[in-house]
């Protein structure tokens, strides 16, 4: 199993989709907690999956509903590749990363988010989803919402190191 920053740790507990929601949201949901409409989410956020994530000027998001860990990757014009084990790079952040090594704090909708800045790279993104530990097959989502609005759904198999088709899109700056 590989080893994670103590910050992903905390992100997990905090992301899973079936936790306690507060009954009035006040706007200051940061990235991974609860939220039920963008207005619950602090600015520069929005709500995705029934979570907070960052937005930027374009945001890769990935969500899939099964107790497995999944992994967004998000590959720049420039070559650099963003993920767990790379979480930033050319003005691309990932903020949130849900299931680690199937470690989820419940059973329901699970996300994953990686956000680029203004001055991200203009040119051709590529995005794939892993399923790293193979502990169950799910369907997901991909949306890639802002500057650039995609969205791609398919299915990974209970196997470890399970890849998704390479999935891509143009973003002009």
């Amino acid at each position: 199993m590989r080893a994670r920053l103590g910050v992903w740790a905390v992100l997990l507990a905090l992301s899973c989709s079936d936790r306690p929601v507060p009954e009035h949201f006040s706007g200051d949901g940061q990235s991974g907690e609860p939220c039920e409409v963008d207005q619950d989410c602090v600015e520069g956020s929005v709500c995705f999956g029934d979570v907070c994530v960052q937005e930027g000027q374009f945001r890769v998001s990935l969500s899939w509903d099964r107790v497995t860990d999944f992994d967004l990757h998000v590959q720049t014009p420039s070559g650099a590749e963003i993920s767990f084990d790379n979480p930033s790079a050319s003005n691309g952040y990932l903020d949130l990363d849900d299931c680690v090594g199937g470690m989820c704090a419940g059973n329901g909708l699970h996300v994953e988010n990686i956000f680029f800045n203004e001055g991200a790279e203009p040119g051709t993104y590529k995005v794939w989803v892993i399923n790293f530990d193979g502990i169950s097959s799910s369907d997901y989502t991909v949306e890639v919402a802002g500057a650039v609005e995609q969205v791609w759904t398919g299915s990974l198999p209970a196997v470890d190191g399970a890849i998704s088709p390479v999935y891509a899109f143009e973003y002009s700056g």
